[in-house]
């Protein structure tokens, strides 16, 4: 059921995002690498329809190992090749798709390769809702993504006040019960409860029947779900969480080497690092916020593209769309616009989509402007603006407001 759920929700990601995986696009790639070249059509078309057909195949034959590895090959690929495909959903597929592969690669490493998976999902939710405890969320954001169950309950949202802020606290907390609620054995059913309601909530309010946006993350909140519920409800596969971490801990202690299976404890501690510890990085921008489980947390950055209001021409089409106030475009609207994701909004990666549309129009005075993480406590924003000097647009730092 896991690899059936994990497939078809990963296929209708890249089917909802497909121009994301796609070569001939507006939006401009970020390689990891800025030499990286990106491949040309065909190849992207490609890679895109044997992605989907070794999911398929993942989801339908009953050795589905090389299947399930030649998809991460593949996802591997996309990742470098592009920032901006650097989703928190893409995170959680790459790990369970490491833990299904696992699973079917041999009898020694299959009762604890779901481990890394089950403390992957239990971090998300902790981050989620730490995250959620700042001004902006409180006071804004959960309004916005409740705005749905307010209108259908008759609630004007700009006479809750207080109320609704305490409530929105409380959903904050809810998240961050659930993940460390799912580490625990006594409560580890009532965090299951708990996170299925979630996901059904967030469901219904970003769904068809609410705002009806950001069906990308649509799959997810139902992969997840699934997943929850089938590692950490059955008794057999909680069981086997509570012996890897009791496991874990014990030779952290004792210092007595591994505690798995060599893949198994290696992706336990990647699965550690990258969900339990990098996110704390993101609160002092060490880390990526998009790889951080920030998503409606209120603490996503807000980017907008300035040009000369006379070289409108020489922007990217999808990019002239998303202008709603001359001689600005904003990021968001573009990337929602074209390819049906968030940007991914680190000062690297936007910077150097700024740079690739200088050198594209020197003439058009291409700007980038970035208001940052909001404060936790007032909501305040510091803003720093960058121009592209020179015949290699070179970023320069114009202005900085704290």
């Amino acid at each position: 059921m896991l690899r059936v759920a994990w497939a078809s929700c990963l296929a209708a990601t890249l089917l909802i995002s497909r121009p994301l995986w796609l070569t001939e696009r507006d939006y401009p790639p970020v390689p990891v690498l800025g030499w990286l070249p990106q491949p040309p059509a065909p190849l992207d078309w490609v890679l895109f329809v044997v992605m989907l057909a070794t999911l398929v195949a993942s989801a339908a034959v009953p050795r589905p190992r090389r299947f399930i590895q030649v998809a991460l090959g593949i996802t591997a690929l996309w990742l470098v090749l592009d920032q901006t495909r650097w989703q928190p959903y893409m995170l959680t597929y790459v790990i369970a798709g490491v833990a299904l592969m696992m699973r079917e690669a041999a009898a020694e490493w299959r009762p604890l390769a779901m481990a890394p998976l089950q403390l992957a999902l239990a971090c998300t939710y902790l981050w989620s809702g730490l995250h959620k405890l700042n001004y902006t969320y409180l006071t804004t954001e959960y309004a916005y993504t409740a705005g749905p169950l307010f209108r259908w309950l008759g609630v004007d949202v700009e006479t809750v006040g207080r109320g609704g802020i305490a409530f929105a606290l409380v959903t904050a907390l809810v998240e961050v019960a659930m993940g460390i609620g799912l580490l625990l054995p006594r409560t580890r059913r009532a965090a299951v409860v708990a996170a299925l309601g979630v996901h059904a909530f967030i469901l219904l309010m970003l769904g068809p029947l609410g705002h009806g946006v950001n069906a990308v993350v649509w799959p997810w909140n139902v992969f997840t779900a699934v997943a929850v519920w089938a590692l950490f409800w059955p008794g057999a596969t909680s069981a086997a969480f509570d012996n890897a971490r009791r496991a874990w801990w014990r030779a952290l202690r004792t210092r007595s080497g591994t505690f798995a299976a060599r893949p198994v404890a290696v992706s336990w501690y990647a699965v550690l690092l990258l969900c339990g510890v990098a996110p704390a990085l993101s609160l002092v921008g060490l880390w990526d916020a998009s790889l951080s489980f920030q998503l409606y947390a209120g603490k996503q950055r807000q980017v907008t593209i300035g040009y000369a209001p006379d070289r409108m021409d020489a922007l990217p089409a999808a990019a002239r769309r998303a202008v709603r106030i001359e001689g600005v475009v904003d990021l968001t609207q573009w990337s929602m616009g074209e390819m049906a994701v968030a940007p991914v909004t680190q000062p690297r990666v936007v910077r150097a989509i700024g740079r690739l549309l200088a050198r594209r129009a020197p003439d058009a005075y291409i700007r980038v402007i970035v208001h940052g993480s909001p404060d936790l406590r007032t909501g305040a924003r510091p803003v720093q603006e960058w121009a592209f000097e020179g015949p290699d647009a070179t970023p320069v730092l114009m202005s900085s407001v704290p």
